[in-house]
């Protein structure tokens, strides 16, 4: 969803005593203060406890005290689910990262270099023309790559 890799993971990084933390965002601000996990968390714990609405199954949370204020990389807050759709609506990185993302599961490997126009083309017709989820999967698995028996280039 961000469209670019976490920073390079540490060797031997152990889970951080988050004892004292009251909130979840507490917490997480206390596990993004630690430098060793902070690379990864800065980004991810901001967006994701705007997603605290659900639980880790993708259950709601019925909780009127629930502290669901999310923050993009870039600044921009949400607060829930639907803004952050909503924030997404229409965009071309978006809808590009998720091509790439479904490409790389349906074909079993991550996009080469050779992929690379046809998942282009993909993510801007799917972004102008509106696609639903299996309009897009439709397309990801009408490609060449993803119909050869062997991906494009490879020997």
């Amino acid at each position: 969803m961000l469209a670019r890799r976490p920073a390079a993971a540490r060797p031997r990084v152990r889970a951080p005593d988050l004892g004292g933390a009251g909130s979840v965002r507490e917490a997480l601000e206390k596990h993004r203060s630690d430098p060793t996990c902070a690379g990864c968390h800065a980004l991810l714990d901001v967006l994701g406890i705007g997603l605290e609405e659900y639980d880790g199954v993708a259950q709601p949370v019925f909780d009127p005290n629930l502290d669901n204020l999310g923050e993009l990389p870039d600044g921009r807050t949400f607060e829930g689910a639907a803004e952050l759709a909503a924030l997404y609506d229409g965009s071309e990185v978006f809808v590009g990262c998720l091509t790439r993302k479904l490409f790389t599961y349906a074909a079993g490997r991550p996009g080469a270099l050779y992929d690379a126009d046809f998942l282009a083309e993909i993510a801007v017709t799917a972004t102008a023309e509106e696609y639903t989820l299996g309009e897009l999967i439709d397309a990801i698995v009408h490609t060449p790559a993803f119909r050869s028996p062997a991906a494009l280039g490879e020997k």
